[in-house]
């Protein structure tokens, strides 16, 4: 059994002998609120957030949009602030604009009532022109603008989750703030196509400037969640910034890693999505992984949730002859979709791709995918006798093919 999106399911009867491997995604804590508390209890090479608070300390809590557990972190955070006497009107909580237009949740949720409407919560628009202000040159001489909020407060703390990313290898921490809560001209630089060929842990100069960028706003303590199956929450880290991203990356590392010795002839892969739903760019991170480690000419089953229409940059692989014809327009027009536009491009140019959505049948083959209307006609495709592999929460994995 597959589960993908929120109320998706499909059941497979594959014979164990065609099966490569059975990776099963991590479960989701059950009470992330304690998990918090507890590691901010004993943050990793850092003194408690207590001890670097004073009653007066105005602290901006710099959040990434759509991380798991995000209004549980924020209330641990809450009770730390609280004990040091901090105001919750001296509190703000600057969340950036989610890169894939996802609707944003309020973080406030899960604090208590009689505080949850006085902790401020801003959501950062790279658009306007007064939002943000300078806040120094890096070593390379880029100046570097960011959320007037972040530079006028007196602690910083960031919040959000570590995850695999196609263009910095590994998300968290830092790249809070960099270019998501700059301007709109920073997000623009920032735009690229992945790197195929890299390692999570290879260099990255993008990831790097990020750090820097950590650094020269003087902030140095994070809390940070690692992705568990579906929505949730497999693990809390906190403390020092570059000690919990090392933390995070072992334990991608350990629960999110996969090597297979031959490439699979069948690939399907669930897609969780978001809360609020299932995006391109979800979809293209999972196919981002099958292209990687699917034979070539091999077949490729999507299950998704999908509703979403194509942005910009699915516009041009929707009007292109080819999969390929994409690319170069892509790479020169850097639309706000270039990532997951280029990820399945790639992708269906490689593999036969099947995709289990909830968009119209004419449009997905316009995509250059083979629409499947339900999750029984989705099992149907895997009578046979080709190697196979099951990926659950597809999105979130990095695969390596050793042979």
């Amino acid at each position: 059994m597959l589960n993908f999106g929120r109320n998706g399911r499909a059941a497979f009867d594959v014979d164990a002998g065609r099966l490569l491997s059975a990776p099963e995604a991590p479960l989701a804590l059950e009470d992330p609120l304690t998990a918090a508390r507890s590691a901010l209890a004993g943050p990793v090479d850092f003194p408690p957030l207590t001890r670097a608070v004073v009653a007066g300390d105005r602290v901006a809590l710099a959040l990434t949009p759509e991380t798991p557990s995000a209004a549980e972190l924020i209330a641990a955070v809450w009770e730390q602030l609280a004990e040091r006497e901090i105001r919750p009107e001296d509190v703000t909580i600057v969340e950036a604009t989610s890169p894939h237009e996802r609707q944003l949740q309020d973080p406030r949720v899960a604090l208590p009532l009689e505080v949850r409407d006085t902790v401020n919560w801003v959501i950062h628009d790279p658009e306007e022109k007064t939002a943000c202000t300078y806040l120094a040159t890096t070593a390379s001489g880029e100046r570097i603008y960011l959320s007037r909020l972040l530079i006028e407060a007196d602690v910083v703390v960031s919040i959000g989750y570590t995850t695999f990313d196609p263009i910095l290898g590994y998300s968290g921490t830092s790249s809070v703030f960099y270019p998501w809560m700059s301007s709109s001209e920073a997000s623009l630089r920032f735009r690229g196509q992945g790197h195929l060929e890299l390692e999570p842990g290879d260099e990255r100069p993008l990831r790097q400037l990020t750090d820097e960028i950590a650094w020269l706003l003087g902030t140095q303590f994070t809390v940070q969640s690692v992705p568990s199956a579906g929505f949730g929450t497999s693990h809390v880290v906190a403390g020092l910034c570059d000690s919990v991203l090392r933390r995070g990356m072992q334990l991608l590392q350990a629960d999110w890693e996969l090597e297979l010795e031959e490439r699979p002839e069948l690939l399907v892969l669930a897609v969780d999505g978001g809360p609020q739903g299932t995006t391109w760019a979800d979809v293209g991170a999972a196919l981002s992984t099958a292209r990687k480690i699917v034979a070539r000419g091999g077949r490729v089953l999507l299950l998704t949730e999908l509703a979403e229409l194509p942005g910009p940059g699915m516009q041009l692989l929707q009007g292109a002859e080819n999969p390929d014809d994409a690319i170069r327009p892509l790479g020169k027009t850097m639309p706000a979709d270039v990532v997951p536009a280029t990820q399945i491009a790639a992708a269906v140019d490689w593999a036969r791709v099947f995709l289990l959505s909830q968009l119209p049948g004419d449009l997905v083959e316009d995509l250059f995918m083979v629409p499947v209307d339900t999750p029984a006609e989705a099992a149907r495709l895997l009578q046979g006798e080709e190697s196979c592999l099951l990926l659950p929460s597809a999105e979130k994995w990095f695969v390596r093919v050793t042979g």
